[in-house]
């Protein structure tokens, strides 16, 4: 039994790696802070030509034709640079409501111009209750006049000032929709948030009686929560996988700087305390690894057990990873606290992962509801 990754994977991981080494470093996430959007066109359009907004379409809508566990491999690089580019949003959000959730003629609308790049998109469910589950929706979609209305508020949405189209799940009659709303469109307004990382900006959407046309809800039909529910556990795995790129990077830097800095006149490197936290920082980082590719794995296979890996990953990784980042502020001691050290932009953008599409605990908890179910 082979558990590693194909040849093609692994030039897919590199590839992303020397991309966003080379295009957007780190660099670039500083300047986003100061951005009022948040977005470097040159650098979109960059990402775009290679392909990876379109990882996960289809072929005969233009896209590469992969999975999730392609996606989690080029996410992992990203957290690596703590991407200041809305992939996490288009890729993992949009694009798989889209596929999963449209008509064949809006899928050939809207998925060409995403895998293009052309179009950026993200996906709105959470409300101020912060929960991105079906039971938090209370923004309503009602059927007027051949079309459609809507009201209520978002919260928490990413990218949503850079994107062409929002996603917004909605109440339909017992069940939920997902409309598609221009970012333009006439009662729909958008609030910054003030939030911890200000690399990835979100927002707050107000929707005061947004008038759709009737092809604006994906597939025409309301549909059960579970469908929701499986959209979100697509876009945990691939936020866990960011997570783990993330802590990859502050722990290279840590090994890196325990080398060279020197106390008592040695490495600090060789002092036992030091490699202890390195080992367990190691030991957590591909603890967390092994729960996201299996996550991604299983939910491209549509195995059994996915929702559980995927509640498991994301579990997991919202724990281990901002605690591997802590740790590394740690080992580089005073220069790790500073404004000019990179190491707290990665500490903010793990953060924020973790609360997003439920926490650590939400994430338990969804465990713990599984587990008899799996057992049976």
């Amino acid at each position: 039994m082979d558990f590693g990754f194909t040849a093609e994977q692994e030039e897919l991981r590199r590839a992303a790696r020397e991309f966003f080494e080379a295009e957007t470093p780190v660099r670039l996430a500083r300047e986003m802070l100061e951005d009022p959007v948040g977005v470097s066109e040159q650098a979109w359009k960059k990402l775009a030509e290679l392909g990876w907004t379109g990882i996960c379409v289809a072929e005969r809508y233009g896209g590469s034709g992969l999975g999730l566990l392609e996606l989690s491999l080029v996410m992992e690089e990203a957290g690596r640079v703590v991407l200041a580019l809305p992939l996490a949003s288009t890729a993992a959000m949009a694009v798989p409501a889209i596929s999963r959730l449209a008509t064949e003629a809006q899928q050939e609308r809207l998925l060409p111009e995403l895998a293009a790049g052309r179009t950026r998109a993200t996906l709105a469910i959470a409300e101020q209750s912060g929960r991105w589950e079906a039971s938090g929706v209370q923004a309503r979609g009602e059927s007027a006049a051949g079309g459609w209305v809507l009201s209520g508020e978002k919260w928490f949405v990413p990218d949503a000032r850079s994107a062409d189209l929002i996603l917004v799940v909605a109440g339909v009659g017992e069940g939920l929709g997902v409309f598609v709303v221009g970012r333009g469109a006439e009662g729909l307004e958008l609030e910054p948030l003030q939030t911890v990382d200000g690399t990835r900006k979100l927002d707050l959407i107000r929707l005061e009686g947004v008038a759709l046309p009737s092809d604006a809800l994906l597939g025409e039909t309301a549909r059960p929560a579970g469908e929701l529910d499986a959209l979100v556990d697509v876009a945990k795995t691939a936020l866990a996988a960011e997570m783990c790129g993330l802590a990859g990077r502050a722990l290279e830097m840590s090994v890196e700087y325990a080398k060279v800095r020197e106390q008592f006149g040695r490495p600090i490197g060789s002092f036992q305390a030091i490699q202890h936290k390195l080992a367990d920082m190691k030991v957590g980082l591909e603890n967390a690894r092994s729960l996201v590719y299996y996550a991604a794995w299983a939910l491209d296979c549509g195995a059994p057990d996915a929702r559980l890996a995927a509640a498991m990953a994301k579990a997991y990784a919202s724990d281990v990873c901002p605690a591997i980042i802590a740790d590394a502020v740690q080992v580089h001691g005073g220069i790790g606290f500073t404004w000019e050290h990179d190491l707290h932009l990665y500490l903010k953008r793990a953060n924020a992962d973790a609360v997003t599409c439920g926490d650590a605990d939400e994430n338990r908890e969804l465990v713990a509801s599984l587990l008899p179910t799996e057992a049976q």
